[in-house]
């Protein structure tokens, strides 16, 4: 299978492991539908149990005058559990208006 880490791949490899599909057979879509449902019932069992699929969170920085740097994490500026990595960040004006950021390496900084 060319991709599969997808919902699609990830049944298709399922079904052939358990000998529901013979080597170059793919599901039909109502095999899809229903294994997609179990799946997803599989799922929802483990994260009772403790598994963390999805750990984004969105975190609101409220901007402080004459604050150049912020900090994330226990004894940063912005008092919380280190994250791993920040996927996205946005400014977003009085009026509503978001705006990106958009990371620099140093170099990047250096040269404007």
């Amino acid at each position: 299978m060319a991709n599969s880490n997808t919902i699609y791949g990830i049944i298709n490899d399922a079904m052939h492991d358990a000998g529901y599909l013979e080597e170059g057979e793919i599901a039909n879509s109502e095999q899809l539908s229903t294994y997609f449902r179990r799946l997803s019932d599989i799922i929802n069992l483990w994260q009772t149990q403790g598994l963390k699929l999805f750990l984004l969170e969105e975190l609101v920085v409220p901007l402080v005058v004459d604050t150049a740097l912020y900090s994330l994490g226990p004894t940063g500026t912005v008092v919380m559990a280190k994250p791993s990595r920040i996927l996205q960040a946005n400014i977003v004006t009085p009026a509503g208006i978001q705006r990106p950021l958009v990371p620099l390496s140093w170099d990047d900084w250096m040269t404007l």
